[in-house]
């Protein structure tokens, strides 16, 4: 019997409903049973949890996503914006107007069949998933690999090969979003862009950030020998634009390990769907590391039980390195900020005191130099000038400060016109005008970023926080 069976879609959607709409019975039973019935000839394999065999397909072997799947595949459209190409990720200035990218239509498949041929071999690969509604999991995914052949020889390379590409970190990194595990080629290029060199931190901080993260790949059988669990988490703690972001790319590029990074937990399933299917991934590529952005908007009260459990319950998290970040420390419950083995080591990224800012003000204006080819005479008594203007600014800030900058200069070109400032001096004046935004901005949410919806505004106490150490606490 031909694995190509002409109706293997419209059978899979009579299979699916009974089996997976009783939470009484098992699906897993009742799937095997019922796809040995349909191929009782062909040789059957089942995959359970993450499994890329989609995208394997689509990036190894250039296959189309949607002519992959049978025509009674359950599909839809999303409006969704569009990925980055490397040139735009590597783009700066691109990067920093994001909302200006048209977005476009993206087709998915929910529950179908995928009819392709691999090294030879015609293969079905009959996929599902489904919400549990008396089970410990939340939910759960089935795939069916189906091909004819005279043992489990071709499947097996098969499962391997996508196991192994997916571990793979060359020239992507995993991104988990709308449900979904994809490579995003942009981000890598993004990452392998990153130079220590252009990230301005103390150094005695960005030296521990090296080491905690070099120490916990090198050290496996320490933890053995210790007989704890090899598993570690770090939490970069601070306001949006100092650098937290920046932070983790570079340890990213250092580590060379593969990394998987997190958007949102959210699916059409459930953030728990999500979240199981996060760790899942990462126990699959271990040892890895598991990027988790805005941690404190990620983690509901109503999902925070079961994120526990992923993170520091029975399951096997060895060579997992989780790095979160937040804006808002004070808004994560106790039991993940300082629970022992869950978030072990916290940064703390304070505003960039006098030193530092005028050390990434001389180096922004050698860029600006560089480009615009703009003399500013004494470069370094100018930096000095601007971080003496400049307490309480961002790093995000301050780049913006040079990148508008260079902008007005260049539309002047554009223009024709002739500044009658120098370039000092119009520099300083762009200072005085962001100064407002900048001071309009924390009185907004408040230095810590938390608005009691009053107007009234809170910093905590950074005590509280670091235990008095600058930057970082253990």
């Amino acid at each position: 019997m031909s694995v190509h069976n002409a109706n293997a879609g419209q059978k899979w959607r009579e299979i699916l409903e009974p089996a997976t709409s009783e939470p009484s019975h098992n699906p897993y039973v009742m799937l095997d049973s019922a796809l040995r019935r349909l191929h009782p000839n062909s040789q059957h394999m089942t995959l359970r949890g993450s499994f890329s065999l989609e995208s394997y397909l689509v990036e190894t072997q250039k296959l189309e996503k949607e002519l992959l799947y049978l025509p009674e595949t359950l599909s839809y459209y999303s409006w969704e914006q569009r990925d980055l190409t490397p040139e735009e990720r590597k783009d700066a200035a691109f990067e920093d107007s994001l909302s200006g990218i048209e977005p476009e239509l993206k087709w998915h498949a929910r529950d179908g069949v995928m009819q392709f041929e691999w090294e030879g071999t015609a293969f079905l690969a009959y996929m599902s998933s489904w919400l549990n509604k008396s089970w410990v999991s939340p939910s759960s995914s089935f795939t069916r690999l189906v091909w004819d052949g005279p043992d489990q020889s071709k499947g097996k390379a098969l499962a391997s090969a996508v196991f192994k590409w997916a571990n793979k970190s060359e020239d992507a990194i995993w991104v988990y979003h709308n449900g979904q595990w994809a490579k995003d080629k942009g981000l890598y290029s993004a990452i392998q862009e990153a130079r220590w060199e252009d990230l301005v931190l103390d150094k005695e901080f960005a030296d521990r950030l090296k080491r905690d993260t070099h120490t916990f790949f090198a050290n496996r059988a320490v933890y053995r020998a210790l007989n704890v669990a090899w598993k570690r988490g770090i939490l970069l703690i601070g306001q949006p634009g100092l650098g937290k972001t920046e932070t983790i790319k570079l340890l990213l590029k250092e580590t060379g390990k593969t990394a998987l990074y997190v958007k949102s937990f959210n699916t059409e399933q459930g953030a728990e769907n999500g979240i199981r299917a996060i760790f899942e991934q990462a126990r699959s590529c271990a040892p890895c590391i598991l990027v988790l952005e805005d941690l404190d908007a990620m983690i509901k009260p109503s999902i925070r039980s079961f994120f526990l459990n992923e993170l520091d319950g029975l399951e096997n998290n060895d060579g997992i390195l989780t790095i979160a970040t937040t804006n808002h420390a004070e808004r994560i419950d106790d039991s993940i900020l300082n629970r022992p083995s869950r978030f072990d080591t916290k940064y703390f990224f304070d505003y960039p005191d006098y030193k530092l800012r005028v050390t990434y003000c001389e180096k922004w204006l050698k860029k600006v130099h560089d480009v615009g080819k703009l003399d500013f005479q004494d470069p370094k008594l100018l930096a000095e000038r601007v971080a003496d203007k400049t307490e309480g600014w961002s790093f995000a800030f301050l780049k913006e400060l040079f990148v508008s900058f260079l902008l007005a200069k260049a539309n002047e070109e554009s223009k024709g016109e002739k500044s009658k400032k120098d370039a000092k001096t119009a520099l300083m004046d762009q200072v005085d005008q962001l100064s407002d935004q900048v001071l309009n901005g924390i009185k907004a949410v408040g230095e810590s970023g938390v608005d009691s919806g009053s107007g009234d505004w809170v910093r905590p106490s950074r005590a509280a926080l670091v235990n008095g150490r600058p930057n970082m606490y253990v």
